[in-house]
C-alpha cells in the first residue's frame, strides 16, 4: 500500500477508513462456488491526518491475512490492482458459513497474529523501516459479507534527520518511559472506531533503520496515553560523534490515526568517552552508545586489542553486535568482536527476535566473539527468541578462538533463550583452534533455554574442536545453571554437546528435559558416532566425546526419553571424576544412570557418588545405566573406581544395578571393571537386578566383566507378581548370560560382600534364581566373597514344590572355569537341602561342586573374628580375618585387599 505523491514515507502514514458492512443474508452464507467465494477489498477515499494528506493505493508486494476464525490464508494483491484502491480475490480456504459468519482481515500479512474472542490480534514490530511499507502501517477489518473496508489501527510519529550531521545517522530509537510502543495488541472493531488494547507488559522501544540517509522518518506506534512524552536517540558508527539524545513532549493521548511530529535529531552528536585503552576504555552509557558500538563492529571494526566498558545499565538492545559464521576450526566469515568487554557488573537487557536480528543464525548480544576476545563482569536480561533459528545464545551466537585464545568470565544470563538447535544460555557454539585455550569460567545461567532440536546447554549449546587428532581440552570452570533446559536430545545443564571439552567445578540445579533421545544403541563409525544418533541428556552435559567432567554436582531434576544421567547423558571416550548427583533421574525409556546414562567406548568413573533416585525401563544404574563395549574394539574398557550409590534404583523391566545397570564387554583388552564400589540403596526390578551390577554380557570368547572389592548393603527386590514369571536377583550381580565358553570369558568377582536382603514378591513365584552374590552365572570366576544377606520372598518361607533356585552364593550356576574360593554366612528361606548350598542349582552334581569348592569355609569353620569396627552397619566380628577386610577411613565402607590373588589360579587385572 502506498500514498501517491508521498513515496518517501509511503504507507507509514496512517489513514482512517469508514467501515462498509452489511448483514450477510442466509442464502449468501451457504453459497460457495466451485472457485470459492469472491470478496472485494477497498481502501478509503482521501483522508487527512494532522500533517499530511494524499491518496492511499495498493502497491506491488502488498499482501493481506484473511481468516474466518478457524482457518487463515494469505492473499497477494494482483498486479492489475497496483495503483488502485480496490481489488477482488477468491478465497480458497476461508469461507463465510453459518458456523463462521465473520471474516477477519489484517494488512500486511506479516502483522497478523490470530483471532481471539471475536477480536483481531496484530503485531507492531520493534524494528521498522521507512520507504515502501515495511510492516509498520497496520490496517484491519471485520466483515460479514463479501465487501471489505479496512481501518487503520495505529498511531504515527514523525522524526526528521537533517541534511547536515557530523556523522551519518545509523539508527533512530524511540522510547516512552516504559510505555508499550510495540508488540502484540488486540483491536475491537465492533464500534464506530477501532479500540486497541496494548500488551500488558512494558513495551520494547522502537528502532527505525536510517542507514545514513537524511529525511523524514515515520513509525507506527500503539495508540495510548504518553504522559512522560517520548525520548529520541540517534546513533552513528563513529565514536567521535557517537549519539544524541532528545526528549520531547506530546499530547497526553495518541488516538488511532493521529500523527505527531517529534522534530529533528542528529544536529548535536556527542563523542563516546574514552580512547579504547586499558586505562581509558570506550565507555558505553546508553542504548545509543550500544547501537553505535554494534554498528561499528558490524561494519568491520573488530576492536582487537581495544577496551570497551559499560558505564550504566542499558536496555532496549534488539540487534546483535558483530557476525561470525564458523565453517571449520580455522575458517570463518563475518565481523566478530575481538576486544576486551568489561560489563563492570551492569545489566544489558535484550529483546532480540528473528525480525530485529536481521538474520537467522549466530545470534546473541554478540553475534560472534573472535580470537583474543575477553568478556567479563556482565549481566544479561530480557529474551532472545529466535524460533526455528540456529546457533543462539544470550551472550553470543558463535565463539571462535585462535592463536590468542578467548576468555569469558563472570557473565550471568537471566534472559530466556529460544531457538532450534545449538542453543546455549550464554553461547550457542564454541570452536577452538588446537593447542589454544578457550576458557569459560565463573559464569551463570538463570534463564530458561528452550530449543526445538538438539545441542542445548545452560552455558554452551555445542562446544567443539573440529580436529579429532588433537587432545587439547577447552575448559569450562566453576559455572552454574539454574534455568530450565529443554530440547530433543543432547541437552545439558552446562553443555549440550561437547567435543574435547573439560568441565570442572560446575553445578546445575535447573530441570533438564529431553523430548526425543534415541532409544537405539548406535554403532561407531570411523571412531565417532554422529551428533544426531548420540542423543543424551544430563545435569551437567548431554553428550561428551573425548572430554571430561570433574568435581561437578547436579541437584536438578532430569527427565526425558532415553540415555539420561544425573551428570552426563551419553559419553564416548570421556572420563568423570569426583562428580555428585542429588537430583532425580526419571524416564520411561532406557539407559539411565545417577551419574551417566550410556557409554559405548572407553571411559572412567572415579569417586563418583549418586544420592538421587533413578528410574526407567531397562538398563538402569545408580552410577551408569549401560556400559556398552559391544560396539567398539578400542584398546581399553570402562572402569568404575570407588563409586558410591545411595539413591534408589528402579527398572520397570530389567537390568537394574546399584552401580551399573548393564555391562557388555567386547574383548579381553577392553573389559568393564567395577572396583571398590558400594551400593547402599534399594534396587527394584521386574526381571533381573543386582546390588552392584544388574546384568553382564560377554561379546566374545575372551571378553569379561570384573568386580573387585565391591560391597552391597541395599535390598535387591523383584516386584513381579504373576505366578508364571521369573526373576534373577543377586547381592552383587543379577545375571550373566550369553557368555561364550572361553576360559576367561563371562563374569569374575574377586573379594566381595553382600549385606543386603534379596527379595521377591510372592512365595509361590516360579523360576526364581537368587543368589547372595550372583543370581545366574554361566562362566567365570568367583573368589573371596561373603554373603550376610537373607534370600526370601516378602511373604516369608518359600512354598514347597515351587521351581525356585536359591543359593547363599549363586542361585543358578551353569558352570565355572576356575576353582571358586568362597566364604559365606547367610540365612536362606528355601526348601530343605538348599539353605546350606553354595548354589541353588549347578551344571554339575552337588558332590562335584563341593569338591571344586574344597577351600570354601563358613565363618563358623574359620573360627577367626575381628572386633572393634563396623562395615556397612554390620559388626565387623562377622567378617573373616582371613579375607583381609578393614574399614577405609576415607569412605567408611569395607575395603577388600588382594592378598589371595596368587593362590587361586587367576591373574590380577
Amino acid at each position: 500500500m502506498k500514498k501517491i505523491a508521498y513515496l518517501l514515507f509511503a504507507a507509514t502514514s496512517v489513514f482512517f477508513v469508514a467501515s462498509c458492512v452489511k448483514e450477510l443474508a442466509p442464502e449468501e452464507v451457504a453459497t460457495v462456488s466451485k472457485e470459492g467465494q469472491v470478496f472485494t477489498i477497498a481502501l478509503p477515499a482521501t483522508t487527512r491526518t494532522a500533517l499530511v494528506e494524499g491518496k492511499t493505493v495498493w502497491a506491488k508486494g502488498d499482501s493481506i491475512w484473511v481468516s474466518n476464525g478457524t482457518k487463515s490464508e494469505s492473499i497477494v494483491v494482483p498486479a492489475e490492482a497496483y495503483g488502485s484502491k480496490t481489488f477482488s480475490f477468491v478465497a480458497k480456504e476461508v469461507f463465510l458459513t453459518e458456523a463462521t459468519p465473520k471474516l477477519y482481515i489484517v494488512y500486511p500479512y506479516t502483522a497478523a497474529s490470530k483471532v481471539a474472542d471475536g477480536n483481531i490480534q496484530f503485531k507492531i514490530p520493534a524494528q521498522q523501516k521507512t520507504g515502501e511499507f515495511a510492516a509498520a502501517n497496520i490496517a484491519a477489518a471485520v466483515a460479514t459479507d463479501y465487501t471489505i473496508a479496512l481501518q487503520n489501527v495505529t498511531s504515527v510519529v514523525k522524526v526528521t534527520v537533517p541534511e547536515e550531521t557530523k556523522a551519518p545517522i545509523y539508527s533512530l530509537t524511540l522510547s516512552s518511559a516504559g510505555n508499550p510502543l510495540c508488540g502484540t495488541c488486540t483491536v475491537d472493531l465492533s464500534g464506530d472506531a477501532p479500540v486497541v488494547t496494548p500488551p500488558t507488559t512494558a513495551g520494547t522501544d522502537i528502532t527505525i533503520d536510517v542507514g545514513g540517509v537524511p529525511g523524514d522518518y515515520y513509525a507506527a506506534v500503539i495508540p495510548g496515553t504518553f504522559d512522560a512524552g517520548f525520548k529520541l536517540l540517534a546513533a552513528t558508527t563513529d565514536f567521535a560523534f557517537a549519539s544524541e539524545t532528545k526528549e520531547t513532549s506530546v499530547a497526553n493521548t495518541l488516538k488511532v490515526n493521529d500523527l505527531v511530529d517529534l522534530g529533528s535529531i542528529g544536529g548535536n552528536l556527542q563523542p563516546l568517552s574514552g580512547d579504547g585503552t586499558e586505562a581509558s576504555p570506550y565507555l558505553l552509557e546508553s542504548i545509543g552508545h550500544m547501537i553505535a558500538f554494534a554498528g561499528a563492529v558490524n561494519d568491520g571494526n573488530t576492536f582487537a586489542d581495544k577496551f570497551v566498558k559499560l558505564g550504566a545499565d542499558i536496555a532496549g538492545v534488539t540487534a546483535p553486535v558483530g557476525t561470525l559464521t564458523i565453517s571449520s576450526v580455522s575458517a570463518s566469515t563475518g565481523h566478530p568482536f575481538k576486544g576486551h568487554f568489561d560489563g563492570a557488573g551492569h545489566t544489558v537487557t535484550v529483546n532480540i527476535t528473528a525480525s530485529t536480528a536481521g538474520r537467522s543464525k549466530e545470534v546473541g548480544l554478540f553475534g560472534g566473539l573472535g580470537d583474543g576476545a575477553v568478556v567479563e563482569n556482565l549481566v544479561i536480561d530480557g529474551k532472545v527468541s529466535m524460533g526455528g533459528c540456529n546457533t543462539i545464545g544470550a551472550l553470543a551466537g558463535s565463539v571462535q578462538s585462535g592463536e590468542k585464545g578467548i576468555t569469558i568470565k563472570k557473565v550471568t544470563n537471566k534472559a530466556e533463550v529460544r531457538g532450534n538447535n545449538t542453543i546455549g544460555g550464554l553461547i550457542g557454539y564454541t570452536c577452538g583452534k588446537p593447542g589454544k585455550l578457550l576458557v569459560i569460567e565463573e559464569c551463570t545461567n538463570e534463564g530458561d533455554v528452550i530449543a526445538g532440536s538438539y545441542g542445548v546447554g545452560g552455558i554452551v549449546g555445542r562446544s567443539q574442536l573440529n580436529d579429532g587428532s588433537n587432545s587439547t581440552y577447552k575448559p569450562i570452570n566453576k559455572c552454574k545453571n539454574s534455568g530450565s533446559i529443554q530440547g530433543q536430545y543432547n541437552i545439558g545443564g552446562i553443555v549440550g554437546h561437547g567435543y574435547y571439552t573439560a568441565i570442572t567445578g560446575c553445578e546445575n540445579s535447573g530441570t533438564i528435559n529431553c523430548t526425543n533421545c534415541a532409544a537405539t544403541l548406535v554403532s561407531i563409525s570411523s571412531g565417532k558416532f554422529s551428533v544426531a544418533a548420540s542423543a543424551g541428556s544430563g545435569g551437567i552435559a548431554g553428550y561428551l566425546q573425548n572430554s571430561s567432567i570433574g568435581t561437578s554436582e547436579n541437584t536438578g531434576k532430569i527427565t526425558g526419553t532415553n540415555k539420561l544421567g544425573g551428570i552426563l547423558g551419553a559419553a564416548y571416550w570421556s572420563n568423570l571424576t569426583d562428580c555428585t548427583n542429588k537430583g532425580t533421574v526419571t524416564t520411561t525409556g532406557n539407559c539411565v544412570g545417577g551419574i551417566t546414562g550410556w557409554s559405548p567406548a572407553q571411559g572412567n568413573h572415579t569417586r563418583c557418588k549418586n544420592f538421587g533416585d533413578v528410574s526407567g525401563n531397562n538398563y538402569i544404574g545408580g552410577i551408569q545405566g549401560y556400559a556398552d563395549m559391544g560396539s567398539s574394539s578400542t584398546s581399553a574398557g570402562q572402569k568404575f573406581y570407588s563409586c558410591v550409590n545411595e539413591g534408589t534404583v528402579s527398572a520397570t523391566t530389567e537390568a537394574g544395578g546399584g552401580i551399573v545397570g548393564c555391562a557388555r564387554a567386547y574383548s579381553s583388552n577392553c573389559p568393564v571393571q567395577i572396583n571398590e564400589c558400594v551400593n547402599k540403596a534399594k534396587v527394584t526390578v521386574k526381571y533381573r537386578g543386582g546390588g552392584i551390577l544388574g546384568a553382564a554380557h560377554a561379546y566374545s570368547n575372551s571378553s569379561y566383566t570384573v568386580l573387585r572389592n565391591c560391597q552391597n548393603d541395599g535390598v535387591v527386590y523383584s516386584y513381579r507378581t504373576d505366578s508364571d514369571g521369573g526373576c534373577v536377583l543377586g547381592g552383587l550381580v543379577g545375571w550373566c548370560v550369553n557368555a561364550p565358553t572361553g576360559s576367561k570369558a563371562g563374569l569374575r568377582i574377586y573379594n566381595g560382600i553382600n549385606t543386603g536382603k534379596i527379595q521377591y514378591a510372592t512365595s509361590t513365584f516360579k523360576n526364581v534364581y537368587c543368589g547372595g552374590i550372583v543370581g545366574w552365572m554361566k562362566t567365570g570366576e568367583v573368589a573371596n566373597v561373603v554373603n550376610l544377606g537373607t534370600i526370601s520372598s516378602t511373604e516369608g518361607v518359600q512354598a514347597e514344590g515351587v521351581d525356585t533356585r536359591l543359593g547363599s552364593i549363586v542361585g543358578q550356576l551353569d558352570g565355572v572355569t576356575a576353582n571358586p574360593q568362597v566364604s559365606f554366612v547367610s540365612e536362606v528361606y528355601a526348601p530343605e537341602g538348599i539353605a546350606t548350598n553354595f548354589a541353588g542349582t549347578t551344571g554339575i552334581s552337588p558332590e562335584n561342586f563341593a569338591a571344586k569348592c574344597a577351600n570354601a569355609r563358613t565363618f563358623d569353620e574359620w573360627g577367626m573374628f575381628v572386633d572393634g569396627a563396623t562395615i556397612g552397619g554390620t559388626s565387623a566380628y562377622l567378617i573373616d580375618e582371613a579375607l583381609n577386610l578393614w574399614v577405609s577411613a576415607n569412605t567408611g565402607y569395607a575395603y577388600k585387599s588382594w592378598a589371595w590373588g596368587s593362590t587361586i589360579g587367576f591373574a590380577q587385572e
